[in-house]
């Protein structure tokens, strides 16, 4: 994992992602300290249903298919989320 190169600062934040737009300085200062950027290769999973979140991803690029995992192998899509 590596720093987030596209985004100087969450307190700056460019990507225009809901999320910065209510934290405080300070909550934004301590998410940017953290922050890390992943990068998934296409139908990777990035948070499996019924696990525990131990982070919080948020989409700077590409998409990503939100749904539900059902009973035989069935899914039920959600949304899909994009982000240029």
């Amino acid at each position: 994992m590596k720093k987030n190169n596209i985004c100087e600062s969450c307190v700056d934040c460019n990507s225009n992602s809901e999320l910065f737009k209510v934290l405080k300085e300070e909550e934004a200062d301590l998410l940017n300290f953290e922050r890390y950027e992943v990068h998934f290769k296409p139908g990777e999973n990035i948070v499996k249903q019924g696990t525990i979140l131990t982070h919080l991803p948020n989409l700077h690029k590409g998409f990503a298919k939100v749904y539900i995992e059902g009973y035989g192998n069935k899914n039920l899509l959600l949304k899909i989320c994009l982000k240029n």
